[in-house]
């Protein structure tokens, strides 16, 4: 029984993603009225739909990932409050990014990886009542290139000519400079730097 002068009530355990109907009557000293008309509600459910556009940049010891919020309709009526991120090298244990469960930033760097490895990404929607579908990604960190091959020298007057093919692999990412040293061969010292790849 609800006590006149009370306008509204709220009804708690309640189950989620489910849709009830309400009625009530009002009761004077004379008796109870008929039936109000008769209303429906649809309890808040965990995000339906995962994140989409999800990407990750890799370098050698890290991940940039980043995705799109599930869009407003599908968020299970309450609204998202965190994303749930896990990865894992190969088939190992998945580790969580905790800084993520309670923000609703889109990205999240993932730092102290292992070079020239692959890994998978997990992340999914959080709201109030619980988790939603994970959308997940494969992914490897670079690594350094492995040497040239094919390496040619051939004389000339006070000089040599040097040609090379470039490395069967890159590493993951682009070659941007080669490095030539040189020495004569009857040297006990060390290499004289010709031209300087990067620092």
């Amino acid at each position: 029984e609800i006590d006149a002068g009370t306008e509204s009530r709220t009804l708690t355990g309640l189950a989620t993603s489910t849709t009830y109907e309400f009625q009530l009557p009002a009761y004077n000293s004379e008796g109870g009225s008929a039936w109000s008309a008769i209303r429906s509600a649809t309890t808040a459910g965990a995000p339906k739909a995962a994140v989409t556009n999800l990407v990750a940049t890799p370098t050698a010891t890290s991940l940039r990932v980043a995705w799109s919020a599930p869009g407003s309709t599908t968020t299970g009526g309450s609204p998202i409050t965190g994303y749930s991120v896990m990865y894992r090298k190969g088939t190992g244990s998945w580790v969580t990014v905790p800084s993520a469960a309670t923000s609703t930033t889109t990205n999240v760097t993932i730092a102290g990886l292992t070079a020239k490895s692959s890994y998978t990404i997990s992340v999914a929607p959080r709201n109030a009542v619980g988790e939603g579908p994970a959308a997940t990604l494969s992914v490897a960190t670079l690594g350094v290139p492995t040497a040239p091959t094919d390496v040619k020298a051939a004389r000339g007057d006070a000089s040599a000519t040097l040609a090379w093919s470039p490395p069967a692999s890159n590493g993951g990412s682009a070659i941007t400079a080669y490095e030539l040293q040189y020495r004569a061969k009857s040297a006990t010292n060390g290499w004289t730097t010709w031209r300087s790849g990067p620092t």
